[in-house]
């Protein structure tokens, strides 16, 4: 039973495995003694007993766990002291969204520090992307609470790598605060700006293609991804995206299971698959569905039983087969740590999720307090983001700057877009910005704390339950639905982020977002250097068409 592609989560009870092992142990050990104990006078024997020792000594090698640096050998100050000196750069330098934050995670802690396998690193990122909130920050959160142990690794890991663009961004809020400001800056300023907010709406518009060509490949999630945007569009009001995102992930779990009885009846009745890359194909293919049920058809043949019962009989030996060792050591500290990280402490924090989504949501409904608004929308809209950090965009447009409240303008959300797409760290961080904006300090907090907050509970309530819940066919379905439908909503964004920068179709703007998304997408410049461009361009444009008029 090999180790070496065995998930580490700290926390887990390893008593069955180490009995387990022991048994193993106590196996091999009775095979060597059965093997010696043959007749020494027998040369074959003898040879044919030498090859079978070599082998179980091949298995006992094979059985020896792949050794990482966890940091289980150092102390609590110099697993701090790794954490800042690995997650501190990371704040700095971490440009390029989302995908590319993965791509530098994966090279410092995999391949440069190998903290984690590939196959923890994997296992972790389908986690993340399954879970409500960033994905990339979730990562940095759970390779922080498994190097550290518990889960003050991971927030310390968190404000690491967030905290130097989000003190940037809630400093850039509350100096724009006052729109008297803007108004105050040379013309030339104001078209720079409208270039960023325009080269804004080309990033946007590759994060939406790059999240469909990834997540919405099949029929399905294309029909799920166009009526979502198409509902939004028509019906801009934030209950909507709930109502989307729970009617997407229920067509999932019915489609995507009779998929599979179909599928299976087609195969069990001697009618290969069909191309359903065509209308007509689609069609044949539910017409020899019904086929199967009329009295002319075959019937399921033996052997097709046979084959679907030993895959389940397969399936549910490589379930028992599956190992999870622990990290977690037998001193007062790795006891400690394993009551954290306990599946307790994870019900109770997804306990907390809820009851903090429920109860604020009907607060807010009779007690009409500002700074209750913001936190309630931020909470709301982490608990609801899936694909991506841009899905954000088009929830905080519609709360805060386009429903009754208008606690901020389109122009100064635009700003902060721009400022927040030229710096590293995650796109959740213009919720420092809107909360600078709408009040100050204070308000910055608030609204950071709001959006950041259910992706530490989602993720440290999952992790303990995680090889359960990444099994269970219902839950990948959902996600499947509820992803397809949030992509639509970040189409969405480009609509609006597009009608607020490029004002009466002005043909400078428009030029200046078609050639920062050629850029971006077949020239592969980066954000930063994209967003400076996007400024100079329409600046240019604005002196070569518009200033001679």
């Amino acid at each position: 039973m090999s180790k070496d592609n065995s998930t580490t989560y700290p926390g887990i009870d390893d008593s069955e495995l180490m009995l387990e092992e022991e048994n193993d142990d106590n196996t091999i050990a009775e095979r060597k003694i059965n093997i010696v104990n043959i007749d020494e006078g027998n040369d074959e024997q003898q040879e044919e007993t030498t090859n079978q020792l070599d082998e179980i000594n091949q298995e006992i090698e094979r059985q020896q766990p792949t050794t990482h640096n966890n940091g289980l050998e150092r102390s609590p100050l110099l697993k701090l002291w790794d954490l800042t000196m690995a997650m501190l750069p990371l704040g700095i330098l971490s440009f390029g969204g989302p995908l590319a934050h993965i791509s530098i995670l994966e090279e410092f802690f995999v391949k440069k520090r190998n903290w984690i396998s590939d196959e923890q690193f994997t296992e972790l990122f389908a986690m993340c992307q399954s879970l409500p909130g960033p994905t990339s920050t979730q990562m940095v959160i759970a390779i922080g609470t498994i190097y550290f142990g518990n889960q003050f690794g991971g927030i310390f890991s968190f404000l690491l790598f967030d905290l130097p663009t989000a003190f940037v961004m809630a400093i850039a809020g509350i100096f724009l605060s006052d729109q008297n400001v803007m108004k105050g800056l040379p013309s030339w300023v104001n078209i720079m700006l409208n270039g960023f907010a325009c080269a804004c709406v080309s990033i946007v518009a590759q994060a939406a293609w790059m999240l469909s060509s990834k997540l919405a490949k099949s029929k399905l999630a294309k029909t799920l991804l166009i009526l979502s945007a198409s509902i939004f569009l028509v019906f801009p009001i934030s209950w909507v995206i709930v109502v989307l995102m729970i009617v997407g992930g229920l067509i999932s779990i019915v489609a995507g299971y009779l998929e599979e009885f179909i599928d299976k009846r087609m195969k069990r009745y001697g009618i290969d698959s069909m191309d359903e890359s065509t209308w007509k194909g689609y069609v044949m293919k539910w017409i020899s569905f019904f086929k199967t049920f009329t009295k002319n058809s075959r019937p399921p043949l033996q052997e097709d039983y046979n084959e679907e019962t030993s895959q389940v009989e397969e399936e549910e030996k490589k379930k028992k087969n599956e190992r999870i060792t622990s990290t977690t050591s037998t001193t007062t500290l790795g006891r400690w740590n394993a009551i954290l990280m306990s599946p307790l402490v994870g019900a109770f924090l997804l306990v907390i999720f809820f009851a903090l989504l429920i109860g604020l949501f009907i607060t807010k409904m009779f007690v009409k307090w500002d700074k209750l608004i913001w936190f309630e929308g931020f909470f709301r809209m982490g608990c609801l983001i899936f694909g991506g950090g841009h899905v954000v965009l088009p929830m905080i447009l519609s709360e805060f700057a386009e429903n009754e409240h208008k606690f901020i303008t389109e122009d100064q959300f635009m700003n902060g877009l721009a400022l927040q797409s030229a710096l590293p760290g995650p796109m959740f961080n213009i919720s420092a910005y809107v909360g600078g904006v709408m009040g100050s300090v204070l308000g910055a907090f608030i609204c950071w704390l709001g959006l950041f907050l259910p992706a530490f509970l989602t993720i440290y309530a999952v992790l303990p339950f995680w090889k359960k819940y990444r099994e269970k066919k219902i839950i990948q379905k959902i996600l499947f639905g509820v992803n397809a439908t949030a992509i639509g909503f970040v189409y969405v964004a480009v609509f609006m982020l597009f009608k607020t920068s490029v004002i009466n179709y002005n043909i400078a703007s428009t030029v200046t977002v078609l050639l920062t998304f050629g850029l971006l997408c077949v020239y592969d410049w980066s954000a930063p250097i994209v967003i400076i461009m996007g400024g100079l361009i329409r600046v240019a444009l604005f002196y070569a068409l518009e200033n001679n008029k």
